[in-house]
């Protein structure tokens, strides 16, 4: 069976938390977890004589930055399906048995719960006006802009498959609000099939609420990531390589080399290495493969990543250790393997990637289970098709202009010079199951 593993990000939810708790079906869930987020409260405490596995941060991180920690925390612990339940007593818990039934069944790699579906009546359950009228109004605006007919999308209560969680950069997402929003935005336009079930609407005076100004500034921030979502990967992902193959069949052939055409190398391996940043890996080994193989290793030690010695082609200049720079990376497990690493970034040469497939078996080789590659490419015509042939997933493509920052937006675009962010087949395809993390 499924590990089930429900997750709470707490603040201050000592008045709450054990009616959550008792209220949670008897043999739902493998393990709980909760994340304290600096309460000044016996949150914490509470938690842990009410037997759940308790995690506290030192200082507040935001109820984003929670969830991180949330997620994670449950790819550690082997999770197959991860809920996300507040512990301020606003979600009921008799719900979650209803909430992840139809990812048991294998038809929704992510669920949350509608307040508005069915027979729901947030109003009447205690749902603020302001926030009713927020919910309706950015839902509409949003179902429009994805081309979906969800009757909410602002939900707390959630449950995701291991796939879901691996398959998106949600350490790169806002420590704020607006995270719950980038994550499902971001599982629309990536073709992830996410399904709505109807819930009770219950809001008591220990309910958490924000503040009219903070709900404004989520909403508009919901908004604004929704709309450049759709710009660049159309709605429901019909631009995307990831939701859909047919999106790079009409990408242009490359001229050349890219980088040799005008791309700075140092800038290249910089945004590859910025690329990697938000996915969940087993630990911090990097190999660095392709063109500037020695620049990108030296690179990633810097950010903090380590280079094993015996990966050939990811030597570092030794007249650059300087004193390197720890990264903000949550890993999770051991190796499966001392001659595994946990992320390959590969630079493009236009002969790695066309003629050049033996590069990405080397990759593919190398990489843990539940491990990613970035690769750098002068063009996306052919990187589908060659991912896929040697035993990857593309889980993200990262066009040109997303890559560059301003001042090198034009180099990069004119060139095509995108990054490919992919999952070692079988770990991205896997709905269930055990795991290296």
């Amino acid at each position: 069976m499924p590990k089930v593993v429900i997750t709470m990000p707490a603040y201050r939810a000592e008045l709450t938390l054990a009616r959550t708790v008792a209220d949670i079906p008897t043999g739902v869930a493998d393990l709980l977890i909760l994340v304290d987020d600096a309460s000044p409260d016996n949150t914490a405490q509470l938690a842990r004589d009410l037997g759940i596995e308790v995690y506290v941060h030192p200082e507040n991180l935001g109820y984003g930055g929670n969830q991180k920690t949330c997620y994670t925390e449950a790819l550690r612990s082997g999770a197959d399906i991860v809920v996300l339940l507040h512990p301020d007593y606003q979600y009921e818990p008799k719900a979650v048995p209803l909430l992840i039934a139809p990812i048991l069944a294998g038809d929704a790699d992510m669920t949350f719960g509608s307040r508005f579906a069915g027979l729901g009546d947030p109003i009447g359950g205690g749902m603020p006006v302001y926030r009713y009228a927020g919910n309706r109004v950015t839902t509409i605006a949003e179902n429009l802009m994805l081309g979906s007919r969800f009757t909410e999308l602002h939900s707390g209560l959630r449950a995701y498959t291991r796939r879901f969680l691996l398959s998106l950069p949600f350490l790169r997402y806002s420590d704020d609000f607006v995270f719950d929003s980038q994550l499902v935005i971001d599982a629309v336009t990536s073709g992830l099939r996410v399904v709505e079930v109807p819930i009770p609407t219950r809001y008591t005076k220990e309910s958490s609420s924000i503040a009219i100004g903070r709900s404004l500034a989520y909403i508009l921030g919901s908004l604004g990531y929704c709309a450049r979502r759709v710009a660049s990967r159309g709605r429901r992902g019909r631009r995307s390589s990831v939701a859909n193959p047919a999106a790079f069949s009409g990408s242009r052939r490359p001229r050349g080399n890219a980088l040799e055409a005008g791309v700075d190398p140092f800038a290249a391996a910089e945004r590859l290495l910025d690329a990697t940043e938000g996915y969940v890996v087993p630990q911090d080994r990097l190999l660095a493969l392709g063109t500037h193989a020695e620049l990108v290793a030296e690179r990633a030690r810097l950010r903090g990543w380590e280079i094993p010695p015996s990966a050939k082609g990811s030597e570092v200049n030794e007249a650059s250790r300087d004193k390197p720079r720890r990264r903000p990376r949550r890993t999770v497990a051991g190796h499966a393997s001392p001659e595994t690493v946990d992320t390959v970034v590969l630079l493009d040469s236009s002969q790695s990637l066309t003629s050049g497939l033996d590069t990405l078996r080397r990759a593919r080789s190398s990489l843990e289970p539940e491990g990613i590659a970035v690769v750098g490419v002068s063009h996306a015509a052919a990187i589908r098709a060659a991912l896929d042939q040697t035993g990857f997933r593309i889980v993200e493509w990262v066009p040109a202009n997303a890559l560059a920052g301003a001042d090198l937006r034009s180099r990069f675009s004119s060139h095509g010079l995108g990054a490919a962010v992919a999952r070692p087949a079988e770990t991205a395809e896997r709905a269930s199951g055990g795991s290296a993390l």
